[in-house]
């Protein structure tokens, strides 16, 4: 690949933020409908509502800032994270998918320092999502129901929900392709490059 000229933003399309948006109303409805089913599907379905709410704020707010990737010479920022991620600490690049959506993600070689670089504001987020996620994986338990990854992610050690992340989708940090105004493999090339090419434009990274 020739190139990469730094910086370079991956955007989403107006249109991808349409689809978001209708998105997040469909689960929210869901989550209403779930709620009027009684027993601990209400249960599911009341903090499902309350999660869906934040996140609808949370998307309402960066409606005007959905840039899924962006590159500088100094290293990548990644959606859902204010930081920015050196070069030299991101271990490898790659594509996969979850839940049948297509995404680009990134491991990192030493997940304490990703966590370091984490602002209050998005500790605070972590904290929320932690308290929405712990009631519903007790009910589900309580229900003899399987409630899969919940606990590790409710269990408030923030190295758990990147565990999570890395053995359920493969990769630390992930975008995924409705936040990209390119395919997940294009974008995910782009990244390599532009690693590879500050390594050689800075043989100490």
């Amino acid at each position: 690949m020739s190139v990469v000229p730094l910086p370079l933003e991956m955007r989403a399309r107006s249109s991808r933020k349409v689809l978001l948006i209708l998105g997040w109303v469909f689960l929210t409805l869901g989550c209403v409908v779930t709620i009027f089913a009684g027993g601990v599907r209400a249960i599911v379905g009341l903090f499902g509502l309350a999660f869906f709410g934040y996140a609808g704020v949370k998307l309402f707010r960066q409606r005007s800032d959905l840039a899924g990737l962006a590159l500088t010479p100094a290293g990548v920022k990644a959606l859902g994270l204010s930081a920015t991620i050196p070069w030299s600490e991101i271990a490898e690049i790659g594509v996969g998918s979850y839940s049948h959506n297509k995404l680009v993600g990134f491991n990192v070689h030493d997940v304490d320092r990703l966590i370091s670089r984490l602002t209050a504001t998005e500790l605070r987020d972590l904290t929320v999502l932690r308290a929405t996620l712990k009631p519903v994986s007790t009910a589900m338990g309580a229900a003899g129901v399987d409630p899969g990854t919940l606990p590790e992610l409710a269990s408030g050690n923030l190295k758990h929900t990147f565990a999570v992340s890395r053995r359920e989708i493969g990769w630390d940090v992930i975008v995924m392709q409705v936040y990209l105004d390119r395919p997940v493999e294009e974008a995910a090339a782009i990244l390599e490059a532009a690693r590879q090419q500050q390594i050689a434009d800075q043989p100490g990274l």
